[in-house]
């Protein structure tokens, strides 16, 4: 499946308001899919989220490797996944936490 074939798929979960692919390095969408107008913004901040804590593992020299982060707030559930045929890619999905 093409890149926005995924994410139009991640947007049919319960709940789904948004879902973004983004470039860790540079912190730059590649695409998004849902309803969220900030997701770019958004994006941006969580893939220096996904940096901080890659860092904090080589750092700490920990041999597990990350594979996703879950945020939770009172409204949202906010999952960061690395891509793993992709490494320098990850996925920002934001889920309304009641629905999902």
């Amino acid at each position: 499946a093409g890149l926005k074939q995924s994410l139009a798929e991640i947007m049919e979960l319960p709940g789904a308001i948004g879902v973004a692919a983004i470039d860790i390095k540079s912190g730059v969408m590649m695409a998004c899919a849902g309803m969220n107008p900030d997701i770019e913004i958004e994006a941006a901040v969580h893939a220096d989220l996904m940096k901080a804590k890659l860092q904090a593992q080589r750092t700490l020299g920990k041999k597990d490797s990350v594979e996703d982060l879950l945020i939770t707030t009172v409204r949202q559930f906010q999952y960061l996944c690395l891509v793993p045929s992709a490494p320098d890619t990850m996925l920002f999905v934001q889920l309304n936490r009641r629905q999902a």
